[in-house]
């Protein structure tokens, strides 16, 4: 897996450069809060299908990819250097059709990718179409997240896992009271804990 993880770094590198020396510097995001940072180098594909929330840093190098999905990301998000959010994939499964000449997609080929609030990406981790990462999360470096990330908690591996948690039932409430004026419990709608 590491040798699929490293070619496709360095073919990512290699789109970046084709960009740049093409001009491509300037964002046109579909909406952005206030105190977004985005460092150099990253490359957002669609600018008009990321939203970001407010206080969010995307670090060095960093690729956006939604050409027919959207990127959500909430406020207080950090993404690591060399974070991949990738919202399609390619059809390959019509037979008789080689993967460079399949051009019609199905809607499952491009999914949203949501990143809710309090959230961050380690380094090079790579967070497939139709995820949600789940509010207060921490994503392990070099993660492949496949699966949604429950709130809360801290995943890691390849494919991700949930191998912490970030806090206790009392201390989660003790945080979303300290940061949203408001408790959540296991009772609470859309908790998840796994």
């Amino acid at each position: 897996m590491s040798t699929f993880v490293g070619r496709f770094f360095r073919q990512l590198r290699h789109l970046r450069r084709a960009a740049q020396r093409a001009g491509v510097t300037t964002f046109a995001l579909g909406a952005a809060g206030s105190n977004v940072n985005i460092a150099d180098g990253v490359e957002i594909g669609s600018t008009s299908n990321v939203f970001i929330g407010s206080d969010v840093f995307i670090g060095r190098d960093c690729w956006l990819s939604a050409a027919a999905a959207k990127i959500r990301i909430g406020s207080q998000v950090m993404l690591a250097p060399e974070v991949a959010i990738i919202t399609g994939d390619h059809t390959f499964r019509r037979p008789g059709v080689s993967m460079f000449d399949a051009h019609l997609k199905s809607p499952e080929d491009d999914q949203d990718v949501v990143i809710e609030d309090d959230v961050w990406v380690g380094m090079r981790a790579i967070i497939l179409k139709g995820i949600t990462v789940g509010r207060g999360s921490v994503i392990g470096a070099g993660a492949v997240v496949t699966h949604d990330v429950p709130p809360y908690s801290v995943v890691a591996g390849v494919p991700a896992k949930v191998v912490a948690h970030r806090f206790t039932d009392e201390e989660i409430a003790t945080h979303e009271q300290a940061l949203y004026g408001k408790r959540i419990t296991a009772a609470s709608p859309g908790y998840k804990d796994d």
